[in-house]
């Protein structure tokens, strides 16, 4: 029970591309097939791009089943995103993209200077994507990524720059196919800007961006404390879904129009951070 089976149940492909963290797969019996066909399972039609867990930030750490022909690779991974974009099917679409930058393992500096588009954690591509917004206008994979570092003020730049672009590649696709306006795009870090692990705000408060045109107006604001734990409700709230299982978190949809649902979330409705 989650919210990619969850809309899988209602008639919607779904879709996983990148990281994965939520799978129990051994290191002595891993393949990249057969961890895809373990993603799956948990409610994917089709998955992508995959990277089982982080790699290593430490040249002794645990590196992502790696045999060090591949590193972060967001043209892969973009790539296998919009082909599940542009699948010829009249069926609604479900997408979880979760990158591997500007996560701090593996050098980025690296992948972008030492690695290709081509180097990725199923083999070896037999061609490099072609992705407007990323490659296409730089004729080549090299020439794209060395425009990534001549972007920056730095190395701390370069894992935010290749993920915007890949943000804006995914837009522009969803453009291209004429469904931009009407596809919810949710966009979320993972833990807090100041500190990972810790209950201060500077770990727990994180920044979340909506667009979606067809329903909620652009600059509207939700001032109200809101947790991942909604995100599950309220993707299922504006897609017309009544989950079939109970949820922890409650959607927020209704608080983008009515006063008293927002004095409801602001004010009638603890949350509750802990770690263990």
């Amino acid at each position: 029970q989650n919210l990619a089976a969850e809309f899988q149940a209602n008639g919607y492909r779904t879709a996983m591309i990148g990281k994965w963290h939520l799978s129990n797969i051994r290191k002595n019996t891993y393949s990249y097939e057969g961890a895809v066909d373990t993603v799956k399972q948990c409610g994917f039609t089709s998955v992508g791009g995959l990277y089982i867990e982080n790699l290593a930030s430490s040249d002794d750490g645990f590196n992502n089943y790696s045999d060090g022909t591949f590193s972060h690779n967001m043209e892969w991974i973009t790539d296998e995103a919009i082909k599940v974009i542009n699948e010829d099917s009249y069926e609604p679409f479900f997408m979880y993209f979760n990158p591997t930058v500007p996560h701090a393992s593996n050098s980025i500096e690296d992948a972008l200077n030492q690695f290709s588009c081509r180097d990725t954690a199923d083999g070896m591509l037999p061609t490099e994507p072609v992705i407007p917004g990323m490659t296409k206008e730089y004729g080549s994979c090299t020439a794209y990524r060395q425009s990534v570092i001549a972007r920056s003020n730095g190395v701390d730049d370069y894992g935010p720059i290749w993920l915007d672009d890949a943000v804006g590649a995914l837009l522009k696709a969803l453009e291209t196919k004429g469904i931009l306006d009407n596809t919810i795009f949710l966009f979320q870090e993972d833990h807090g800007m100041d500190v990972k692990g810790a209950i201060v705000e500077g770990g727990v408060r994180i920044p979340q961006f909506v667009h979606y045109p067809a329903k909620i107006n652009a600059g509207t604001q939700l001032n109200v404390p809101v947790s991942t734990i909604d995100v599950a409700a309220t993707m299922l709230d504006f897609a017309g879904i009544t989950p079939s299982y109970n949820l922890d978190g409650m959607s927020w949809k209704k608080a983008l129009e009515s006063d008293s649902q927002r004095d409801f979330f602001k004010d009638g409705r603890c949350l509750f951070f802990e770690i263990e």
